[in-house]
């Protein structure tokens, strides 16, 4: 059973993970990164939830007597505090990466905190269930609700992240504790929900909607993405760095992934990551504190030299090809 629970508690999430990563289109993050945050939700965040719970709790029973009133607050109020807050404490660690440019970025990244989160914490209750039709109805339940809450409330938390990242200090730090305070009430109703009688239904309505609107907001941040990116690369245009017509292609998720658009010779994949990557780094640049401005035009400077030397590069292997004897 336990090696059953194992793979019913990793498969799962670990292609929630796959499927949050592959929607982010335009600038997809590091398999190495997204590995790393998830791993703290599965390890680091799980033990620094336990560890936060005992303290808590120690404190709580020495007001509250009552042993289900102490069990009751532990779900509804120390639970979702504690676990909001060991989730989101690597979040604000990956933020200080410059992989981590937008809102988009940051819910992939509060996702895969929530999915590994889930995955150890499936593991644990699965392994506590030795009926096979409990076990069953067991697993849907957390695989499909109570796991993808814990990646909604921190995907929320990450979105504020990001959209904070670029934003003076003190807007900052009110943007991260609205996003917790956020992530903290998505964890509350839902384990409200599941500490009622009759509560259950109510919480999974509130997970679907949830997840409906999450998915709209989504699809928002791309679409700003796009815009950016038909913006800042029409401006490379008038500079010949990127030529007219590759614009709306490049802006395109769609466009940019079908052939016979790019040159011969030159590397697509290469090509589609630095322009992307060159009018997200122009965006933040106009965006940013003032102090790490250069730092950014810096970034835009060595983009553009890639990208002339990835669009030269053809022409240069032509004018170094010895001539085909007549």
């Amino acid at each position: 059973m336990a090696l059953l629970s194992l793979i019913a508690a990793v498969f799962p999430m670990v292609g929630f993970v796959i499927v949050v990563w592959w929607m982010d289109r335009y600038d997809r993050e590091p398999v190495s990164l997204i590995g790393l945050n998830f791993l703290w939700g599965a390890f680091g965040a799980v033990a620094l939830a336990i560890i936060g719970s005992i303290l808590l709790i120690a404190g709580i029973a020495n007001l509250i007597k009552g042993k289900e009133e102490i069990e009751l607050l532990s779900t509804v109020a120390v639970a979702p505090v504690v676990e909001e807050s060991a989730k989101g404490l690597f979040l604000l660690v990956t933020a200080t990466s410059r992989c981590f440019d937008n809102v988009t970025d940051g819910a992939v990244y509060g996702a895969s905190i929530g999915f590994g989160f889930g995955m150890t914490e499936n593991f644990l209750y699965f392994l506590s269930i030795p009926l096979a039709e409990a076990w069953v109805i067991l697993v849907i339940i957390r695989t499909f609700f109570s796991a993808v809450m814990h990646a909604m409330a921190t995907g929320v938390l990450g979105a504020f992240v990001g959209f904070a990242k670029f934003r003076p200090r003190r807007q900052q730090l009110f943007l991260w504790w609205f996003g917790w305070l956020i992530a903290v009430g998505f964890h509350v109703v839902w384990n409200s929900s599941v500490s009622f009688e009759g509560g259950f239904g109510y919480g999974v309505l509130f997970i679907i909607v949830g997840i409906c609107i999450l998915l709209a907001l989504f699809q928002i941040s791309l679409l700003y993405e796009h815009r950016v990116l038909l913006r800042e690369l029409g401006e490379e245009s008038l500079i010949d760095i990127i030529p007219v017509d590759h614009v709306t292609i490049l802006s395109s998720f769609r466009r940019r992934k079908r052939g016979g658009w790019c040159p011969p010779g030159v590397n697509r994949k290469a090509y589609i990551r630095l322009a992307t990557e060159l009018a997200f780094r122009k965006h933040q640049s106009r965006i940013c504190q003032p102090s790490k401005r250069e730092l950014y035009l810096d970034d835009v400077g060595k983009l553009r030299e890639r990208i002339l030397m990835l669009r030269r590069a053809p022409l240069l292997d032509a004018d170094t090809r010895p001539m085909e004897s007549v």
